[in-house]
């Protein structure tokens, strides 16, 4: 998986899970079973460690791993 994003909200993925929130203000993701996605994105930031993603059909939060004090760690993700 891996993502570019440019400053402009737009961006390119290669092989990231394609899925939505199951309800609104949920945190709950249904993954779809398409496959991985490839092509362009839309992104939008959520906060210092989160950014919302769109494509396709698809819509979810990316959210930085755990980290400490301040070190934010974008080795792990999360997907919300």
């Amino acid at each position: 998986m891996s993502l570019r994003l440019e400053p402009d909200g737009t961006g390119y993925a290669t092989n990231i899970p394609q899925g939505q929130r199951k309800w609104r203000d949920n945190v709950c993701i249904e993954m779809f079973d398409e496959g991985l996605y490839t092509g362009d994105i839309s992104w939008k930031r959520r906060g210092n460690t989160a950014f919302e993603v769109f494509f396709a059909d698809s819509q979810y939060v990316v959210a930085a791993g755990p980290s400490r004090l301040l070190n934010i760690n974008w080795t792990e993700v999360r997907i919300y």
